[in-house]
């Protein structure tokens, strides 16, 4: 792979997590170790959790790139890409609000759709190619 880990490998290090996890979560140790933390503490991490997660997207989006001076910086809007995606995401945000049913993959088709008849193309094909 790019970073220097085989996907053989890199997978096999995946189960290895998962097995460690399940085997912790089995055992109690998981419930011990979280009522240990206060319950502030585990609100934040959540939330910092959700600003990475976040932080990601805008970045896939294309709305937040890397700027040598501030480390970050505002992305091309003039993209049609990065509007059909701002769009998207508002939409979804909106049928979640309404409570509709099945909001989520609503979101999806329209991006799908809408990605179609404007003619755009993945441009994160390299970014996410293993």
């Amino acid at each position: 792979g790019k970073e220097g880990l085989d996907a053989d490998v890199a997978l096999a290090c995946c189960f290895v997590q998962a097995m460690l996890f399940a085997l912790l979560a089995a055992s109690g140790a998981v419930d011990f170790m979280q009522a240990l933390l206060p319950t502030a503490l585990k609100s934040s991490i959540t939330v910092a959790i959700g600003i990475f997660q976040a932080f990601v997207g805008l970045q896939l989006m294309g709305l937040v790139t890397k700027n040598e001076t501030t480390m970050v910086g505002l992305g091309d809007m003039q993209q049609p890409a990065l509007w059909l995606s701002m769009a998207s995401t508002l939409l979804v945000a909106a049928l979640f609000v309404r409570g509709v049913k099945g909001a989520t993959i609503i979101g999806i088709c329209f991006t799908a759709f809408a990605s179609h008849l404007l003619g755009l193309r993945d441009t994160q094909q390299d970014f996410l190619a293993v």
